[in-house]
């Protein structure tokens, strides 16, 4: 019997997670600012067409907001994850998964679990 590769490792996407690489995250937070992290990685990265995430419990981390509010300017497809009353990033995103719980851990908890089951649907398992 030989070793097969499950069909779900076979698909591929362009993912990047802006907040990965600390240096870079602190290169930018110090020569700029760090209301800006992600949207100046987004100016480098961003794809005519692309689907931006961006997570903020609250919905109002500025630095989330500002990146969503460019991404949607310049034409991707924005998708939040909110709680509270979702704040600003569920009024900019075009999708929203609002918990519209004020605990923050419950919240995140939940999030967590969404991030799962998108990984579910996405490898088609």
């Amino acid at each position: 019997m030989s070793w097969r590769r499950p069909a779900w490792k076979e698909r591929r996407y362009r993912l990047h997670c802006l907040n990965d690489n600390i240096p870079s995250l602190m290169a930018i937070a110090n020569d700029l600012s760090y209301d800006n992290v992600f949207v100046e990685q987004l100016r480098n990265f961003y794809r005519e067409g692309d689907v931006v995430l961006g997570i903020s419990g609250s919905g109002n981390s500025e630095n989330v907001v500002r990146a969503l509010r460019w991404a949607a300017e310049n034409g991707a497809v924005t998708i939040g994850f909110t709680g509270y009353d979702g704040g600003a990033v569920r009024r900019i995103c075009r999708y929203n998964l609002h918990i519209p719980l004020n605990d923050m851990q419950i919240v995140e908890d939940l999030h967590l679990v969404a991030n799962h089951c998108m990984m579910k649907i996405l490898c088609g398992e």
